[in-house]
């Protein structure tokens, strides 16, 4: 058996990209939020970035609920964001895959 594992820090970028799901996202955004979602690159170590490092074609974006405790021993997530993003996200996929969400 032969077994290789590979470490790559830092993360590959996502680049800030426009397409149909990032439209997507950024209009419905307005439906759940007070403001439409930005479209940014990110460089951070998340899902996203190990998609992109597989190198398939085909869009990706990283949303969620959060707050300015990230990554610190008190982080948290007021739980009515956190149902707005869940309520979010359905909204988003449904209509991207052309599927009515049954909430």
């Amino acid at each position: 058996m032969k077994l290789a594992i590979k470490f790559i820090y830092p993360e590959v970028p996502i680049v800030n990209g426009e397409n149909s799901l990032t439209k997507l996202a950024q209009k419905v955004s307005g439906k759940y939020f007070d403001k439409i979602l930005p479209v940014e690159s990110s460089s951070g170590a998340n899902d996203g970035s190990e998609f992109v490092q597989a190198k398939k074609d085909f869009p990706i974006i990283l949303v969620g609920p959060g707050n300015g405790s990230s990554h610190g021993y008190d982080e948290y997530v007021d739980i009515s964001q956190y149902l707005t993003n869940i309520a979010y996200l359905k909204d988003v996929a449904s209509q991207f895959v052309g599927v009515l969400a049954s909430v």
